[in-house]
């Protein structure tokens, strides 16, 4: 039986485990996609410890960091204490993550992924393609996928519990601009 895992985070999108700066990899998401378009930006919630490439103090409990474009050139590194404590506020009133394992679900989800077997789900929109990395990279052979479309995906089918719990966390992550991640297993 096929499952799709989904999160919050970049987690389920690597190869393997990584110490790669995290808002280093946001930046070569949004390089590889989103060209097309200014003032974009994604963020990401990891561990007040985690490994960034915009200097930081480290942190108790989780934080919000960002990469993006404002129109007039790059921006990133961690939001203000408030401004992670209010998404993260906003986030943990629901789930994470979840699991699809009914049957249809994992089939019509992963149907548009390009045959990958792990995805990044990206606010609001991207283009939906594999991302191209070369062989060393924590992202190679990982598609993109817009959240906004996968979440549209969800609406017709939330009577079922696990199509409502994705809706509910891609509402969240669409909200604050989240990235997810999700692997077919």
């Amino acid at each position: 039986m096929t499952t799709i895992r989904y999160r919050l985070g970049l987690d389920l999108a690597f190869a393997e485990p990584t110490a790669e700066c995290r808002d280093e990899l946001l930046f070569h998401i949004i390089d590889r996609l989103v060209r097309f378009t200014d003032a974009y930006q994604l963020r990401e919630i990891v561990a007040g410890d985690a490994i960034l490439e915009c200097p930081c103090e480290d942190v108790d409990g989780d934080r919000v960091i960002t990469a993006g474009d404002d129109g007039r050139g790059p921006i990133g590194g961690p939001l203000s204490t408030e401004e992670s404590a209010a998404i993260i506020a906003d986030v943990d009133r629901g789930a994470r993550a979840g699991t699809l394992s009914t049957a249809p679900l994992p089939a019509l989800f992963a149907g548009p992924w390009h045959g990958a077997q792990r995805v990044v789900l990206l606010p609001p929109y991207c283009a939906v393609q594999l991302l191209e990395f070369p062989a060393t990279h924590p992202l190679r052979g990982t598609a993109a996928f817009p959240a906004a479309e996968m979440r549209a995906l969800c609406e017709p089918l939330l009577v079922l519990d696990e199509a409502a719990k994705l809706a509910a966390v891609l509402d969240v992550a669409l909200r604050h601009r989240l990235v997810m991640s999700a692997r077919v297993e």
